[in-house]
């Protein structure tokens, strides 16, 4: 039996669609005793599954080219094998979509969106409502009640116009649902445009959980609704109170259970799956009772997500366990599973589907105004804010509701139009990496001495800590104490008081602001550019993908090599790789730098890193120069400003006895070579610049068999483990992006002269 809503004068009555059909078996016997497999459930739900799974899957690979979030994908995959495609043809409809099939696709298909949204909630982050802002709260009220009240008047303003199957309760029906904005769809769009911690990608996010938040409202505003209804005042009393006892279930029993599983988890382990299966049943738990007290059955899953902690271990353990079997297959059951249900032939009333659109529309001008109030208001550039109404535009299926078959057809069409139009268009106006643009140099050789230095420093692992603290400790601070020891339980406490140690035992000369951010592997840099650039950092320091092992080997973290990549094209300072290669076997009791300089921006920020280190008593400094022989050499601006470079260096440091200059010639690459490999097991530390794209006889031939382009010609040399270095090399590049990009031109060739004067001048004799 298919139940439909079917609206006529004021009122919604249901109308039941009675189904007649055989009764079937659930597993065939097969085709050799001459069975037909797809007269039978589960054969015939396994054929369904399939189908859709692997059309949505290559729909996906084709859209998201395009900018297109996976919401499209699996409408336009339940399109195309639906009844508005392939089974329009009644053979097809009734060999794999006939009505006994119903049943059990729809169960399988809500099964998954309790659990995604379930696991949505989970990843939530309840806390970014109190760490919004006024910004993200204004947004998120003001673009949920904008279009509300926008389309409540204007159905109230034409009530006596509409045709008589479109009337004010679904006027009120749609303002509430195309009002909000689903959190679920808005984070799996962003997650595909690469922008969720882009920084209107974050203000989305927490204006919409904002929105989510209004829906709890509605949903208490709804059990009141429903207990009015009832036939009799105690069951009205009763169908309230139900819903508060079920959110007592969540506060009181659900949270303080999980909790206690949470810290029965070792740290960086998974729950046990006697803990998960408890987690997972009370959801299923809530998804029960809503059917029982007459709520959507996935209403209470999300809430119940939202009031569990996130993170490890729940949230990692879901993600690891369910993530690819709910969002690649059962969560495109239901998407696909709503669009089979729609039929663009049923489209026949064009009054009533018009006013639909209308409506529609109306609700998106006012998410547009409900953005751009708030956001003038508290001074967001128009740019973002476009943006952000675009974003809080996105639709999914969840915003569809079934009334009748033409009406359903309607709204689902609209949801791929809003979607498709505001995924490509927030795909082609928004680049995150245009905010990282500055007007001022910032970098190591225009910061003056005397200035304060802002470092920013990217720690990923409990390992990472030692190399870089080290790099901080020897080469930039002023003076060292004896050590002491620092502790702590979680890793991360270990990274926080490694730092704060540093701290302390430098105190006066450096100061630590920490800073721990959780990202998607994609968009990490996003987080490094940005911070660097509110922070205003002159320089930026990072780990190589790859790591030193205990038995010697190198081990590779891969999702390091491309935030690295990404922070070299888009930080707004000058930034160092550093490749950790175990502690140094140099016999020594200062911690000694080379810097080996061949020529170029890159070479000359590597100098002035040189210029810092040798400011620390404990360091000692060498700087080989690498020249071509005298007839080779051509006269140009470049080599006067590493003529600049150097002799900065020498008066910064010419009572300096720890420091060393000298020149070498060599006519290749593999004379450079040649003189590192003589002199590297000497130091501690070799610093290069990463001369990106700079063609030199210097460096020819170093690139023909380049593995890891981020670390330069020279640098990937050193890193190499058939070159024999067991020293750590810092690979510098000079920032490249102030203003608009620029190349090694005449302008900054005369900004950096005048930078270079400007040091002479304030350095003290």
């Amino acid at each position: 039996m298919d139940a439909q809503l079917v609206v006529a004068g004021n009122r919604t009555r249901p109308v039941h669609q009675v189904v007649c059909y055989r009764r079937i078996l659930v597993t065939s016997t097969g085709v050799w005793l001459g069975k037909k497999p797809l007269s039978h459930a589960l054969p015939l739900l396994l054929t369904q599954v399939s189908l859709i799974s692997a059309i949505a899957a290559i729909t996906h690979s084709l859209l998201r080219r395009l900018g297109q979030s996976s919401v499209v994908s699996q409408i336009a995959a339940g399109a195309i094998v639906g009844f508005s495609g392939a089974a329009s043809d009644r053979r097809v409809a009734a060999a794999l979509f006939p009505p006994q099939s119903k049943i059990q696709f729809d169960v399988l298909s809500g099964v998954g969106v309790i659990l995604f949204l379930f696991m949505v909630g989970v990843k939530t982050d309840m806390g970014m409502i109190a760490k919004s802002g006024r910004k993200a709260a204004a947004v998120g009220f003001s673009c949920t009640l904008v279009p509300f009240v926008l389309m409540s008047f204007f159905g109230l303003l034409l009530r006596q116009s509409m045709s008589v199957g479109f009337r004010e309760e679904l006027v009120y029906q749609l303002a509430a649902t195309w009002a909000r904005t689903s959190y679920a769809v808005l984070s799996c769009v962003l997650d595909v445009l690469n922008l969720l911690n882009s920084k209107v990608g974050r203000l989305a996010m927490s204006a919409t959980l904002i929105s989510e938040f209004n829906k709890v409202i509605a949903t208490i505003e709804t059990a009141l609704r429903l207990g009015m209804k009832a036939k009799s005042q105690m069951m009205g009393i009763g169908a309230f109170f139900s819903f508060l006892a079920l959110l007592g279930f969540i506060l009181l029993v659900a949270r303080p259970v999980t909790l206690w599983v949470v810290r029965r988890t070792p740290e960086g382990e998974q729950m046990k799956a006697g803990h998960l299966l408890a987690v997972l049943s009370m959801a299923f738990a809530c998804g029960l009772i809503n059917e029982v007290i007459g709520h959507q059955f996935a209403t209470d899953a999300f809430l119940l997500g939202l009031a569990l902690p996130g993170g490890p271990p729940l949230g990692a353990t879901l993600d690891r366990k369910f993530d690819t079997m709910v969002s690649g297959i059962l969560v495109p059951l239901f998407m696909a599973g709503a669009d089979l249900r729609m039929n663009v032939h049923a489209i026949s009333d064009r009054a009533r589907c018009g006013y639909v659109v209308f409506f529609v529309l109306l609700g998106g001008v006012g998410k547009v105004v409900g953005v751009l109030l708030p956001s003038m208001y508290c001074k967001v550039p128009l740019r973002d804010a476009l943006t952000l109404a675009l974003m809080m535009n996105t639709k999914g299926i969840f915003e569809v509701y079934i009334v009748d078959g033409q009406m359903y057809a309607v709204m689902v069409l609209c949801v791929v139009a809003f979607s498709v139009v505001t995924n490509f268009l927030v795909k082609i106006t928004y680049k995150p990496s245009m905010d990282y643009l500055v007007n001022k140099r910032r970098t190591l050789q225009h910061s003056r001495m005397e200035a304060e230095l802002r470092i920013l420093a990217c720690i990923h692992t409990q390992e990472n800590v030692v190399p870089i603290v080290e790099l901080l400790k020897t080469c930039l601070a002023s003076y060292r104490k004896p050590k002491g020891s620092a502790g702590g339980a979680a890793e991360t406490d270990h990274i926080m008081n490694a730092f704060s140690f540093l701290q302390q035992e430098n105190k006066g000369s450096i100061l630590v602001l920490p800073f721990v951010a959780i990202s998607p592997q994609a968009t990490m840099h996003d987080d490094v550019c940005a911070l660097a650039l509110e922070k205003k950092a002159s320089f930026v320091i990072l780990h190589f993908h790859k790591k030193m092992a205990i038995d010697g080997s190198m081990e590779t973290v891969a999702a390091l090599k491309n935030m690295n990549i990404n922070t070299l094209n888009y930080a707004p300072c000058s930034v160092g790789i550093l490749v950790d290669q175990g502690p140094s076997t140099a016999d020594h009791l200062l911690y000694h730098i080379a810097v080996y300089f061949l020529d170029g921006a890159d070479d000359r920020e590597a100098v002035a890193f040189a210029i810092r280190a040798a400011e620390n008593p404990t360091t000692g400094v060498t700087v080989v120069r690498y020249r071509l022989p005298r007839e080779w050499r051509e006269p140009c601006a470049e080599e006067d400003l590493d003529d600049e470079m150097v002799s900065e260096f020498r008066m910064s440091t010419i009572q300096n006895h720890r420091v060393t200059y000298r020149e070498e010639v060599v006519k290749d690459g593999q004379g450079t070579i040649g003189v590192i490999r003589s002199s590297s097991s000497y130091f501690s530390l070799l610093v290069v610049g990463l001369r990106k794209g700079k063609k030199s006889p210097l460096t020819e031939g170093l690139s023909l068999w380049s593995e890891y382009p981020e670390l330069g010609a020279l640098g990937d040399v050193l890193a190499s483990t058939d070159f024999g270095c067991t020293v750590s090399t810092l690979v510098v590049q000079q920032q490249t992006r102030v203003g608009v990009q620029q190349s090694e031109g005449a302008h900054r060739d005369k900004e950096l002269s005048a930078s270079l004067s400007l040091r002479k001048r304030s350095t003290p004799s």
